[in-house]
């Protein structure tokens, strides 16, 4: 099980969590246009996401706060794209969430291995 002191260092896609506003940043790579929505960690735990839309007019970014709403159970509202807009890394910061849901979310989530896009 994944800890989050371990997911609370600086380095892209680990993320930070303040628990006295319950509110985490987390960097994420996104590959836009993909042929299935769907999250990985790579070797360097970094996060990527998958989304189907293409990055035209922030359809991405919205998908991607969405994807991050629903993983989370938050409302759309709590996700606020905090860096990154027309960049594929990206720095996602979650309001209202808690240290056991972004635990459970970290440890759901697959290994990238060198084989997977």
């Amino acid at each position: 099980m994944v800890s989050v002191a371990n997911i609370q260092s600086t380095s892209a896609g680990s993320g930070c969590f303040n628990a006295a506003t319950s509110c985490w940043e987390v960097w994420v790579r996104v590959h836009p246009k993909a042929s299935t929505t769907k999250a990985l960690i790579d070797e360097t735990n970094q996060l990527h996401l998958y989304v189907t839309v293409p990055p035209v007019e922030g359809a991405a970014n919205g998908a991607v706060v969405k994807w991050f709403a629903k993983q989370l159970a938050v409302p759309v509202r709590c996700v606020v794209l905090r860096k990154g807009e027309t960049a594929p890394l990206k720095c996602i910061a979650v309001q209202t969430v808690t240290e056991a849901q972004i635990t459970t979310f970290w440890a759901n989530l697959p290994q990238k291995t060198k084989n997977t896009d």
